[in-house]
């Protein structure tokens, strides 16, 4: 890892509880995102409709994300957040991670 980097993948803190496996990924980006949004009902009906079921420990996930908002500002110390998510696709497409959404995040703290 470069220096001044900050690994925000799993296992941590900040990483995306949402499997790109079971949800796609774009599907655990937004998941991630409402979260980080703290759009509960989203999260809900997102799981409700797609899987068949709700999440299975809906305040498990509001304390963790409660957890990644009130601690976001620490990021800013790092120039760089990595994750194992590719940056690019094959043609050269941006490729969704939830880094950009912790990005975002603490662009909006400005």
């Amino acid at each position: 890892m470069p220096p001044n980097c900050k690994y925000v993948g799993r296992p941590g803190p900040y990483a995306n509880p949402f499997s790109v496996k079971v949800w796609g990924r774009e599907g655990a980006v937004q998941m991630y995102r409402w979260g980080c949004e703290g759009n509960w009902q989203a999260l809900k009906d997102h799981s409700r409709a797609n899987c068949g079921f709700v999440l299975w420990s809906m305040p498990r996930i509001v304390r963790y994300f409660l957890c990644i908002r009130r601690n976001v500002h620490e990021l800013r110390q790092y120039k760089y957040l990595c994750c194992w998510c590719p940056l690019t696709d094959a043609n050269g497409n941006h490729v969704p991670c939830h880094v950009d959404v912790l990005i975002e995040m603490l662009r909006k703290e400005n």
